[in-house]
């Protein structure tokens, strides 16, 4: 069976903690993280969440750090369109295109 991906969308966060946010978030719909996707692009704030979700991913102009931790770095530059080309890819991957 096909993993599927639960795309959370946190535009801006007030939150002194991104990973018990989604943590939260992910058992509300009662998905696993490793059912998460999740777009960060700062070392600091995001890093936490992208080593814990299924699927990390960060926009072209991520911290090295970031970059080097993310299954997927877009080419596009964060509000650029980053996160469509995300949810692009998980869209043909789900649908058996990829």
């Amino acid at each position: 069976m096909r993993k599927r991906f639960y795309v959370l969308f946190m535009l801006a966060i007030v939150s002194i903690c991104k990973l018990s946010t989604v943590t939260n978030i992910s058992n509300l719909l009662s998905a696993e993280l490793s059912q998460v996707a999740y777009m960060g692009s700062n070392a600091q704030e995001d890093l936490p969440v992208l080593q814990a979700v299924g699927l990390a991913a960060c926009p072209q102009n991520a911290d090295q750090q970031v970059k080097a931790a993310c299954a997927f770095v877009s080419t596009k530059n964060g509000g650029e369109g980053a996160v469509k080309e995300l949810c692009e890819l998980i869209i043909q991957a789900q649908a058996g295109g990829g």
